[in-house]
């Protein structure tokens, strides 16, 4: 197997560039791959109900659902409540932690 430093030695700069962003993506969905296989299917599709989550915070349904989707948070309607996935919300949580 070639490494990446291989395979970029005698690469113009920005060939290299789009060599090692390319790489960085193979091995951020294999890690994601991984990490999703990993995770009971409980934890995939459990969901969090916004009215819980503005309650606990402080903060109104529609700030907590306007902040969430401003970092791509994917939160839904089902029936009358908002919800969000539970796995979905630990990204943007982290997405949240660096900004």
């Amino acid at each position: 197997m070639v490494t990446t430093k291989e395979k970029t030695e005698k690469l113009p700069p920005l060939e290299k560039i789009a060599t090692l962003v390319s790489d960085l993506d193979q091995l951020r969905i294999q890690v994601e791959h991984q990490i999703i296989q990993e995770k009971p299917l409980d934890d995939l599709v459990d969901l969090v109900f916004l009215d819980d989550l503005s309650s606990q915070t402080g903060v109104s349904i529609d700030t907590m659902k306007k902040k969430l989707k401003e970092v791509d948070g994917k939160v839904f309607k089902l029936g009358k409540k908002y919800v969000i996935r539970k796995i979905n919300l630990l990204e943007v949580l982290e997405r949240m932690e660096r900004i």
